[in-house]
């Protein structure tokens, strides 16, 4: 509820209901029975969107590889039912009947959940929700944006371009070294040649992403939230709306700029309201890559073709940075919002386990959600996660020279985590979470000229527009206090204060209980 919009569901939606209409016709027309039609349709469509889970079972019955006969034994199934369903196709009005009861039931269940949601007042205006948030910590700042066209101010010749370059789950440096045993500085001495300020001691302010955007695009806390829909609530539409409607790009388009956002994969990041939205070559959503991964399509794929729904997210990055630097630029300055998803999972890039991969369904989970449903140790999270970050390291590196080096207006680039990564992250039990973790992330910032405008060691994505409003906007809003809140994946909105306990946790204990822990 509130993670996916209608569109990002539109295309499977009428494939289905196209692919049932057509098995429903063509049965009909081979055993000249409407009703044995659509009973062998309804056996063909729900083994189809079962195979994810029947391919799961002879994963574990057949660990040395489960080609051919998790394509074959499927068949076998399915030809089977549908002798047994032309068997009693005599009794077929009573079957009907059943199933049309169990569907009904079925859809029923999720409408009825669905209404519930909304009788429990969840859903607030957009208005209401956008102005509080803003209105509750800084009242002035609304009045500093011009009300109306009139009041534009256009020195196109005076803003810079802004590039607001996410990584997803990228650690800072000295977690990274003390917990991952990697190091991190040849990739920052390298930021830092080229004119970055590396905010050393940065954490992030919320630990999930959704969390982190609403707060950074919107330079503002969101315990307002929580005053207004309740620590009990686990429905996120609210947040989405914080982020595509977010008061930076509001902003900035009225002072004359051109806003242009990638797309992400990730439904809560799709800013498909900029003025340009660039979906890189043959990529899916998110909920395409959920939905195709319930269906034998990415196996038959993969097997003919060599090309797996990983390699599908594997495209998408690679082409974003190849694509930041080639921008067309516009006369008028421009914001670039480009949320890469990695280094967190999934992990695709560098010397990845293919066989892994083609054993296990493609997600975006994270922490104790990744290690619990593929079994695996932090341990291999960790190397996983190394492997990756060494190949995204070199690819955001040619992205930036290609920025620096192609623009002919100046460059603020902001390179920034929205949180840690989650090999010690537990989603139900914060006291086993290894806060320091995930909460420590990677902050650069590029500022033409090396020009001061007040970074310090220890800034928060909170902060970070505010920074850079005040100093090429003559803004003047206030600095807030840099401080980290964690909540659960089931309660989003029952935030811990934890910014102290970042830096002063016992960490090695924690550690070890994920380490030594096993998953059957």
């Amino acid at each position: 509820m509130g993670e996916v919009e209608f569109g990002d569901i539109l295309r499977a939606l009428l494939l289905t209901q196209l692919l049932t209409i057509v098995l429903w016709f063509m049965f009909g027309l081979v055993f000249k029975n409407r009703k044995l039609g659509a009973l062998l349709g309804w056996v063909t469509v729900g083994l189809f969107f079962t195979y994810q889970a029947q391919n799961d079972h002879l994963w574990n019955m057949l660990p040395s590889g489960g080609l051919p006969l998790n394509i074959l034994l499927p068949i076998f199934v399915w030809v089977g039912a549908c002798l047994m369903a032309y068997y009693f196709k005599n009794s077929l009005e009573q079957t009907t009947k059943i199933l049309n009861i169990a569907c009904w039931c079925l859809l029923g269940v999720q409408l009825a959940s669905f209404l519930g949601i909304q009788m429990m007042g969840l859903q607030v205006s957009t208005t209401e929700s956008h102005a509080s948030v803003h209105e509750a910590h800084d009242p002035t700042f609304t009045q500093t944006i011009p009300s109306d066209e009139s009041n534009v101010i256009d020195v196109h010749e005076v803003y810079p371009n802004i590039y607001y370059i996410l990584l997803d789950g990228y650690g800072r440096d000295d977690v990274l070294k003390e917990m991952y045993d990697y190091d991190n500085a040849p990739f920052l001495q390298n930021l830092e040649k080229n004119g970055f300020y590396i905010a050393r001691k940065s954490r992030s302010n919320y630990a999930q992403t959704v969390l982190s955007l609403s707060s950074s695009l919107n330079f503002q806390y969101l315990d307002e939230l929580t005053e207004k829909i309740g620590k009990d609530s686990g429905n996120r539409s609210l947040l989405r709306t914080l982020i595509h409607e977010n008061e930076l790009m509001s902003f900035l388009k009225s002072r004359g700029y051109q806003t242009l956002a990638f797309s992400s994969g990730i439904s809560f990041t799709e800013m498909r309201g900029a003025d340009r939205y660039i979906v890189p070559d043959g990529t899916l959503t998110e909920w395409e890559s959920f939905f195709l991964m319930r269906t034998p399509f990415p196996t038959v794929v993969e097997e003919i073709f060599g090309y797996s729904i990983y390699d599908v997210h594997k495209n998408r990055l690679t082409q974003i940075v190849h694509q930041l630097p080639m921008l067309e630029i516009p006369e008028s300055p421009q914001f670039v919002f480009a949320h890469f998803v990695a280094p967190h999972p999934p992990f695709v890039l560098g010397k990845q386990d293919r066989l892994w991969q083609k054993r296990h369904a493609f997600a975006f989970r994270d922490g104790s959600r990744y290690r619990y449903h593929y079994k695996i140790s932090s341990h291999e999270y960790i190397v996983r996660y190394r492997e990756q970050l060494d190949v995204l390291n070199g690819m955001i590196e040619e992205a930036i020279h290609g920025i620096l080096s192609d623009s002919e207006r100046p460059s603020v680039i902001i390179v920034q985590s929205d949180h840690g990564p989650g090999a010690y992250l537990d989603w139900q039990d914060p006291k086993r979470t290894v806060m320091k973790e995930r909460m420590s992330i990677l902050n650069a910032y590029y500022i033409p000229n090396e020009e001061n405008i007040g970074l310090y060691e220890d800034i928060s994505p909170v902060n970070s527009f505010r920074l850079i409003l005040n100093r090429y906007f003559d803004m003047s809003l206030p600095l807030l206090e840099d401080e980290s809140y964690f909540s659960t994946m089931s309660r989003p909105y029952d935030f811990i204060r934890v910014t102290e306990m970042i830096e002063e946790e016992d960490w090695g204990e924690k550690a070890q209980f994920f380490q030594n822990l096993t998953y059957q």
